[in-house]
């Protein structure tokens, strides 16, 4: 990643701006990782208490709402892999990423999940998305797991957040609104030794703050019946 001091400053955001001016989200699948049979139902209870809670945060405090994809409807959005549409997108994915690291098939079917979500998103005037991964399989109409287009909705300004977590992609959002060199991510490992710290989550990230070209790259998916996805790596 870029140093933070050698990003370009943005002016103040007025103060009276709220993140419910960038609050309209796609969700993904469901808001959470569905609760694994060993534990207790008293756990998925709580599960379900905070997915409540989240909704009531995100209409009442934030103003924000929330949009669930209709896997019934993504034939709608999907372009077909020899359209106009797909060979931009790729051609576009050419010139801000190495392809070295991912096969032909599986670049052409991440630039249809990008061009079909992003449709979504202008159709239904989103200013974000998230999904759960673990419930994304091929039901859902998408020929690939969106985590490319997480990475380059983050580049657009647009807010992004794994798990299926609508209140920070809601907060990524307005972050990034008024500071664009914002971008969703965990933090998995610190160099202390040489001051670093490993940034990631899996494999989405703001694709306009990395000090180096990024480079698209082919990773197991063993979650679901997707097979492959292409995530984005850079420092």
């Amino acid at each position: 990643m870029r140093n933070p001091s050698d990003l370009p400053r943005q002016p103040s955001a007025p103060r009276q701006r709220r993140v419910s001016d960038r609050g309209r989200v796609l969700l993904i699948g469901d808001a959470a990782h569905p609760t694994t049979p060993q534990l207790a139902s008293g756990a998925g209870m709580a599960v379900e208490d905070g997915l409540v809670i989240a909704d009531e945060l995100l209409r009442a405090a934030l103003g924000a709402s929330v949009v669930q994809w209709d896997p019934s409807a993504a034939g709608e959005f999907v372009a077909a892999p020899d359209s106009p549409e797909v060979a931009a997108e790729m051609a576009a994915d050419a010139d801000t990423f190495l392809l070295d690291g991912v096969d032909a098939g599986l670049h052409r079917a991440a630039a249809q999940t990008c061009v079909a979500v992003r449709r979504w998103m202008e159709r239904e005037n989103l200013d974000g998305f998230t999904m759960n991964f673990l419930e994304l399989d091929k039901a859902f109409g998408l020929p690939a797991v969106p985590f490319l287009e997480g990475c380059k909705a983050m580049a657009r300004g647009k807010g992004y957040a794994g798990e299926g977590d609508v209140l920070t992609a809601a907060l990524i959002a307005g972050l990034a609104s008024a500071y664009p060199a914002t971008t969703f991510t965990e933090m998995f490992c610190p160099d202390w030794a040489g001051e670093r710290v490993f940034l990631s989550h899996m494999g989405e990230l703001n694709i306009a703050l990395t000090a180096d070209r990024p480079r698209l790259m082919q990773r197991p998916f063993p979650f679901t019946d997707m097979g492959q996805a292409a995530v984005a790596v850079a420092q």
